[in-house]
């Protein structure tokens, strides 16, 4: 029994493995190439499943957790999405991964001797609050922190123009720069780009593990698609950036 539960039950109870009987099965019986069949297989094993966990892992990983807890630099947490639905309350419009850069923001706040907690989103549609002002009002509805801590920056859409909008308040000032680990590498040089060195604080990690399940290697891992997607942008992104000039600032702590 604990052997049909360890190795059997992860193949039967699996979107992919149905996925790839109702894709593959088919391509079978159309093309009649069995080895074509087999290296295409195989090719989707290994882009969706190791060669994607690995990429992103070592991605995820260039930068450490923030746990300094002289700082006392802004905090400025990237905007990450929101449902325009002002029949829910501010927590749940806005998405898990918008969620996940406040709270952590929030528990550098608390950590650090920062007074400042920049909040950044703009507004999806007319006549609706900003992704900033939703955070902002979850903050305030949890009694976390003080009203005149918070700054909002309600128009930026990118996160060159959030870096943008930051400098035109602060300047040089390193931010306390609050996003999802597989962004932050693209995000710390689109501020590096600006002449500003952020003091990382990854959060959102898509793979918490070092290592993959073993039935991801054997069954394409079409869960992992939006990942992948998610990795491309990330790439293509950096690779734009580094195309740019890019000159190398030195951070600037704000000891108050």
């Amino acid at each position: 029994m604990s052997t049909i539960k360890k190795y059997i039950k992860p193949i039967i109870i699996n979107p992919d493995f149905i996925i790839s009987i109702l894709l593959f099965l088919p391509l079978f019986y159309f093309l009649q190439n069995p080895i074509l069949i087999g290296l295409i297989y195989l090719l989707t094993c290994v882009i969706l499943g190791p060669l994607t966990f690995f990429i992103i892992n070592s991605i995820e990983n260039k930068f450490d957790t923030l746990d300094e807890k002289g700082l006392s630099n802004p905090i400025l947490v990237l905007g990450g999405g929101h449902t325009p639905d002002l029949n829910l309350p501010s927590n749940q419009q806005l998405t898990s991964g918008a969620l996940g850069r406040v709270m952590e923001g929030l528990r550098v706040y608390h950590m650090s001797n920062s007074k400042l907690f920049v909040l950044s989103g703009c507004s999806v549609m007319p006549g609706h609050p900003t992704q900033a002002e939703i955070q902002e009002n979850m903050l305030l509805g949890i009694g976390s922190i003080r009203p005149n801590s918070i700054i909002r920056l309600d128009d930026p859409t990118t996160t060159e123009e959030e870096a943008k909008a930051f400098q035109d308040i602060f300047g040089d000032i390193s931010p306390i720069l609050v996003t999802k680990a597989i962004h932050m590498p693209r995000a710390n040089l689109t501020f590096r780009n600006l002449g500003i060195t952020p003091i990382p604080a990854p959060c959102n990690y898509i793979f918490k593990e070092n290592r993959i399940a073993w039935s991801k290697c054997f069954i394409p891992a079409f869960s992992h698609a939006p990942f992948l997607g998610e990795l491309l942008k990330e790439v293509f992104g950096i690779f734009y950036l580094s195309l740019r000039s890019n000159p190398i600032p030195k951070q600037v702590l704000n000891r108050v």
